[in-house]
C-alpha cells in the first residue's frame, strides 16, 4: 500500500512541476497567445445602459412594460402593446438589448418576471 501511494505522489508530483514549467515557458515567449488585457477592452468600451423589462401575470389579466433612461419610446410602446413575455424579449434582442438576469416574483393571484436588460453605448 505504501508503494502505491509513494508511486501516485511521484506520478503527480512530477507531473505537476512538468505543466507549470510548460505554462510558464508558454507565457512568457507568447506574449501574443496571452496578451495582457483588460476585461472591458475585449468586450466594450465599458460603458452600458440598463433597462428593466417586467412581465406581470395575474389571475384577470397580464401586463407587460419596460422602462430604462435609454430605452426608445417606440420599444415602450412595442412592448406595452404585445401580448406575451416571450414576444417582448424578442422585441428588446431585436432593438440590440442582451438580457442579463431574470427574477420571479410569486404574489396573492400570480406572479412576476423581472428582466433586466444592458446595451453597449456606443
Amino acid at each position: 500500500m505504501k508503494s502505491i501511494a509513494l508511486s501516485l505522489f511521484i506520478a503527480f508530483t512530477s507531473l505537476t512541476v512538468c505543466a507549470k514549467s510548460l505554462t510558464d515557458s508558454t507565457v512568457k515567449h507568447n506574449k501574443k497567445l496571452f496578451p495582457v488585457t483588460t476585461r472591458s477592452s475585449i468586450y466594450s468600451n465599458g460603458k452600458f445602459a440598463y433597462a428593466e423589462l417586467v412581465y406581470q401575470n395575474r389571475a384577470i389579466a397580464s401586463k407587460i412594460w419596460v422602462t430604462g433612461k435609454y430605452v426608445s419610446q417606440d420599444l415602450i410602446n412595442a412592448v406595452g402593446t404585445g401580448s406575451s413575455a416571450s414576444q417582448a424579449l424578442d422585441l428588446m434582442g431585436d432593438d440590440g438589448w442582451e438580457l442579463v438576469t431574470a427574477v420571479t416574483r410569486n404574489f396573492d393571484n400570480g406572479f412576476e418576471i423581472y428582466y433586466y436588460f444592458k446595451k453597449d453605448l456606443k
